[in-house]
């Protein structure tokens, strides 16, 4: 998982399209060492350090399920019956 405040649209679907994670948040709260708790479903990062909870942006569907499969390439070998 990859907790940005912000990114290039590019970045973001390329990411997406290697199977990586991209989840925008507060991240002037987290330290370098801080050992974190990701809930991607329910939007939330724990700091398991200090407590603090973060709210994070939520993946569309449809990218959810790309980086679930792996990545772009994964998920149309698997579907590719839907794609034209």
């Amino acid at each position: 998982v990859i907790l940005v405040k912000s990114v290039a649209r590019i970045f973001f679907r390329n990411a997406i399209n290697q199977g990586m994670t991209v989840l925008f948040c507060d991240t002037g709260k987290i330290s370098d060492s801080d050992e974190l708790e990701v809930n991607i479903s329910e939007g939330k990062v724990t700091d398991l350090n200090n407590g603090v909870v973060l709210t994070t942006s939520k993946l569309p569907p449809l990218m959810y399920s790309i980086v679930g499969e792996g990545g772009l390439i994964p998920y149309i070998k698997k579907h590719h019956d839907f794609i034209l």
